[in-house]
């Protein structure tokens, strides 16, 4: 017998197996996120998943699977400080320490935050509007957007603000903005406008500069296999809620760096973004919780 022959066979066989057994693990585990397409099987579990956390989903999702890349970073430059000429009419003084500086005038207080990993926040004690505002500002759904929307222009923030959503209330009104790159929001970079009746009260935000994708694509996991690692993340809700929203795009957190990788990532909101998630495309992490 040709035991040299029988014994590469062997280790053949062997390998082949070990690969079969693989794939077959990979398919038939309880770690089904990983494969890019979902079953109807894996549907019907989902569904009933969401049953057992007292959660709703009906939405209707593509399940094309699609490659995406990291997309690199960094910091949106700016210095909010050499635009208070343009904020407050008249003379005014100054007060500074490292990231805040208070400008003081006759009729206006405005404050000003600026750090190192790129967050803003703006605010004014008597409200900021713009100085082409004739007459009596009535706040409306209208008037919030143009008012939010000609300070972005005078403190030359970035172009690719776009408006996300709006909470309202009686007297007030928030607005939230997302950058958008590519056609998907950067949920990293945001703004939030909050107004009254007297104009602009508060910015708050985190704007970013796009350098650029990472070569390789990575193919990214369907929106359903990103609800079903959110379950495993989330305890029973009491009462009955809906997922109302499912988007694609891009989360990073604040740095200070030079440039960084921003994840893409599925966002769930559910009851109207009252609670956000945000699940990693590629391995179906939670990356976060909370924000905007």
């Amino acid at each position: 017998m040709d035991w040299e022959r029988a014994k590469s066979v062997l280790l053949i066989s062997f390998l082949i197996l070990n690969l079969f057994l693989g794939y077959k693990w990979i398919i038939e585990s309880d770690t089904p996120y990983l494969q890019a397409q979902i079953t109807d099987e894996q549907r019907a579990e989902l569904e009933q998943r969401l049953k057992s956390h007292n959660l709703t989903f009906d939405l209707d999702i593509s399940q094309e699977s699609f490659t995406a890349n990291y997309l690199r970073v960094s910091n949106f430059q700016t210095d909010l400080r050499k635009k208070i000429s343009l904020l407050i009419e008249g003379s005014y003084s100054l007060k500074s320490d490292e990231d805040t500086t208070i400008v003081s005038s006759e009729h206006e207080e405005v404050v000003i935050s600026q750090s190192p990993g790129g967050r803003i926040n703006i605010s004014f004690k008597n409200g900021y509007l713009d100085k082409e505002e004739n007459g009596e500002f009535q706040l409306t759904k209208e008037t919030a957007k143009e008012q939010a929307e000609k300070l972005f222009d005078l403190l030359n923030f970035p172009d690719n603000l776009t408006l996300n959503k709006k909470v309202e209330q009686s007297n007030s009104k928030r607005l939230i903005y997302y950058q958008e790159i590519d056609d998907y929001n950067l949920y990293g970079g945001f703004t939030l406008v909050k107004l009254g009746n007297d104009g602009v009260r508060e910015i708050e935000g985190f704007l970013l500069e796009k350098e650029g994708f990472k070569d390789e694509s990575i193919e990214i996991i369907p929106a359903t296999m990103a609800i079903l690692r959110l379950l495993e993340n989330l305890p029973p809700n009491e009462n009955i809620q809906e997922i109302t929203n499912i988007t694609f795009g891009y989360y990073t957190e604040g740095y200070i760096a030079d440039e960084w990788e921003a994840v893409p990532v599925w966002k769930i909101e559910i009851e109207d973004g009252n609670q956000n998630y945000y699940i990693n495309a590629f391995t179906g992490d939670l990356e976060h919780k909370g924000g905007y």
